[in-house]
C-alpha cells in the first residue's frame, strides 16, 4: 500500500467504514482484515476500491 494515498476511516460505535483508493485487490483485502482486527469492532464496511479495477 502506498502511504501517499490516504484511506478515510468512519468509526461509528463498533460500527467501520473504509474509503479510499488502494492499489490492488489484495491490498483491499488486507485493510479490512486489518481493520476488523482491532479490538471493539464488530463490523467493517469495506468500500475501498481496487486501482487496478477502477483504471479498466
Amino acid at each position: 500500500m502506498d502511504p501517499q494515498k490516504p484511506i478515510r476511516i468512519v468509526v461509528e460505535n463498533e460500527h467501520v467504514t473504509l474509503y479510499g483508493v488502494v492499489d490492488g485487490p489484495m491490498d483491499k483485502q488486507i485493510a479490512g482484515v486489518q481493520a476488523n482486527s482491532v479490538p471493539g469492532v464488530f463490523s467493517v464496511n469495506n468500500q475501498l476500491a481496487a486501482l487496478s479495477q477502477v483504471q479498466k
